[in-house]
């Protein structure tokens, strides 16, 4: 009883992706950001979801009492500016990698009708 999918009425969705420049570090004078694959992820993940201003931290900058290799990413999106960070993982990259892979999930569930307001974990 449930709504057919598909059918002759529905359109094709065509994504195009134009390449997408890492923005510098904010902080530290640290290349190390530059040449991860990771961040370049996070850059374009975020364009997709129409951020604007996408800035890397590494914790340590934000916070001098933080002693680890936690990453902030900070960007503006519908207006608000808005953080996600993660500290869990002792490498910077895959802190980096965590959180590509948290916001890919959100632009996925967005992308199939999933709204949501003012997420918070802290």
């Amino acid at each position: 009883m449930g709504r057919k999918r598909g059918g002759k009425n529905r359109k094709p969705v065509i994504v195009t992706v134009e390449p997408v420049e890492v923005p510098k570090p904010q902080g530290k004078k640290d290349d190390w950001l530059s040449s991860q694959p990771e961040a370049r992820n996070i850059a374009e993940c975020l364009r997709r979801m129409n951020a604007e201003k996408v800035q890397f931290f590494f914790k340590g900058d934000l916070d001098e009492s933080y002693c680890g290799n936690g990453m902030v990413v900070r960007f503006i999106r519908l207006g608000q500016t808005q953080y996600v960070e993660c500290l869990v993982f002792p490498e910077k990259d895959l802190n980096l990698r965590q959180i590509y892979l948290f916001l890919e999930h959100l632009r996925l569930l967005e992308s199939h009708g999933i709204n949501y307001k003012s997420l918070s974990s802290w």
